[in-house]
């Protein structure tokens, strides 16, 4: 899991006169990229299959939207943080990361004695909760002006669902001259699957910005961050429904 993401934040200014040390809050709010590892892979293999009948079968197939990966997210923070000196600080954070995406697709197959329809829908979601320590260093440039650097870790909690639904349905006709009558077929058959799983892992994250002083307790913050944290062994349920006929 790799995330960067452009933030701005508000947070308690130091004075400028001789340092004393004291608290301060930092308030983060965005709207960033989060790409995913396994969830966005089984809607690519997914996407992947139907868009495979399309290529080998073009006069058979018809294939309408698309299945869509999970690339961006809400992401909102708060840190409390310790000012140990003029230039250091240390901060102890919580973090909130939530990301989900709605797509489907349709796809229509033809035959001169047959008609098939495949309706796929997918419902992703993800969940993370970071729980984060960090380190500050502050650079001053202008009188009103600093350069920040931060770096740090902490674990992530993780918890995901996926909401699959396909349905599918196929008609036959038939006509048999020679015995002077026809045959109709009609079938459908749906499947629904709901993933859930849940985990967590270490993972470090560091960042750059600059901070803006508006007063003598309130400054504003743009900041860049990265982070890098790979959340392996999820351990859930799947709960899957199928039937004949319409759902």
């Amino acid at each position: 899991f790799f995330s960067l993401v452009f933030l701005s934040r508000i947070a308690l200014s130091e004075e400028k006169e001789k340092f004393k040390p004291k608290f301060s809050i930092k308030l983060t709010g965005g709207y960033g990229y989060v790409p995913l590892g396994d969830i966005n892979e089984f809607l690519d293999t997914r996407s992947g299959l139907s868009r495979k009948k399309k290529i080998y079968w073009p006069d058979l197939f018809s294939l309408r939207d698309e299945i869509k990966n999970i690339n961006y997210g809400l992401n909102l923070e708060g840190e409390l943080r310790i000012n140990i000196s003029s230039k250091f600080a240390i901060g102890i954070g919580i973090e909130y990361i939530h990301a989900k995406k709605e797509s489907y697709l349709i796809l229509r197959g033809k035959n001169s004695i047959t008609t098939y329809t495949a309706r796929e829908s997918y419902e992703p979601k993800i969940t993370i909760i970071p729980i984060k320590l960090g380190i500050y260093y502050k650079l001053p440039l202008l009188p009103r002006t600093s350069l920040l650097f931060n770096i740090g870790g902490g674990y992530y909690f993780a918890k995901s669902s996926l909401f699959f639904d396909q349905h599918e349905k196929w008609s036959s006709f038939l006509s048999y001259d020679s015995a002077s009558y026809d045959s109709a077929y009609f079938s459908s058959f749906w499947t629904e699957h709901r993933y859930k799983f849940n985990g967590g892992n270490f993972g470090f994250h560091g960042g750059i910005g600059f901070e803006y002083s508006l007063g003598k307790n309130l400054s504003l913050v743009i900041e860049g961050q990265g982070r890098y944290v790979k959340i392996k062994e999820l351990k859930g349920k799947d709960i899957m429904i199928t039937s004949w006929g319409d759902k």
